[in-house]
This record gives structure tokens, C-alpha cells and sequence, in this order.
């Protein structure tokens, strides 16, 4: 994985893999994105703030989602590498000069 968004929901806290996953993500240095749907971050991310859902619309958490993602050093090439492959690949499937 190149990055994680945990959701935290109700129960997000006090399931083991929940926290295994977010454990095993830490120690591989990966980015992790939480976003708060009704519970705080707790256990190894619990230091860290998360996104409050709010009112937000779904293309809203996406947009600072892929803000974030853009933003880190870690994220930012592959999440270039991928826009670019779904570009490439709208425009192929739109193309109306390729026979389907």
C-alpha cells in the first residue's frame, strides 16, 4: 500500500484489526489519512488529528484527500503516476477513432 484512509467509525477503536492494520501501516512508513465519521483516533495513530466529516460532501473529503495525498513526499508521484494512467485511459475509451 502506498497510503491508508481510516474511517473511523463506531467501533473503529475497539477492533484488534482495525489497530493491526493501522500498526502494520505506521511501521512500513506509509501515509495515513484519518478521517473521523464518529469516532476519535485512538491506540497508534491517537496523537494525530483526523478529518471531521462535518457536513461535507463526499467530493469534499475526496478533494483534501487527494490534497493530502499530493502533498507528501511520500504519496505525491504515485498519485501523479495514477491521474495520468486514468487520463490516458479516458481518453483511449473515449477516443471516438478506436473501434469498441
Amino acid at each position: 500500500m502506498d497510503a491508508m484512509v481510516a474511517v473511523h467509525t463506531k467501533g473503529f477503536s475497539a477492533s484488534f484489526w482495525t489497530q493491526q492494520e493501522i500498526g502494520f501501516a505506521l511501521g512500513r512508513g506509509v501515509k495515513v489519512i484519518s478521517f473521523k465519521y464518529s469516532e476519535d483516533p485512538t491506540g497508534f495513530i491517537g496523537k494525530h488529528q483526523a478529518l471531521p466529516r462535518l457536513r461535507k460532501s463526499a467530493e469534499e473529503i475526496a478533494t483534501e484527500i487527494d490534497r493530502l495525498l499530493a502533498a507528501d513526499r511520500r504519496t505525491a508521484d504515485k498519485l501523479s503516476e495514477a491521474k495520468l494512467s486514468v487520463s490516458s485511459f479516458a481518453d483511449l475509451v473515449f477516443d471516438d477513432n478506436v473501434p469498441f
